[in-house]
């Protein structure tokens, strides 16, 4: 197993399977866009909140459709983006998953 795949899964345990401690997120941003349901979602977590991060529909690659975001979801985005290093690590590229 890779180093990068054991931290994966490390953080996989620790922020569940919605990304985030207990399925919150954070500041209240919704996780998926209004016009769009994704089957994965790009999570930036934080590195000062354990457990908290910011996520966004994406596709398998993590490529994020900007168009299809809400503009509190864009701006939340392009900050965490901007913040890699400072507030948040690299981002992880994770299936969402959804309660049936």
């Amino acid at each position: 197993m890779t180093e990068r795949l054991k931290a994966h899964e490390a953080r996989s345990n620790r922020y569940g399977p919605h990304g985030f401690k207990g399925g919150r997120s954070v500041q209240g941003i919704e996780m998926t866009s209004q016009a769009h349901v994704s089957e994965h979602q790009l999570l930036f977590p934080s590195l000062s909140h354990p457990g908290c991060g910011i996520a966004v529909p994406c596709d398998a690659h993590g490529q994020v459709h900007m168009d299809e975001l809400s503009e509190r979801l864009k701006n939340a985005y392009l900050g965490a983006r901007a913040l890699i290093g400072w507030e948040y690590e690299l981002p992880i590229v994770e299936p969402t998953y959804t309660l049936h």
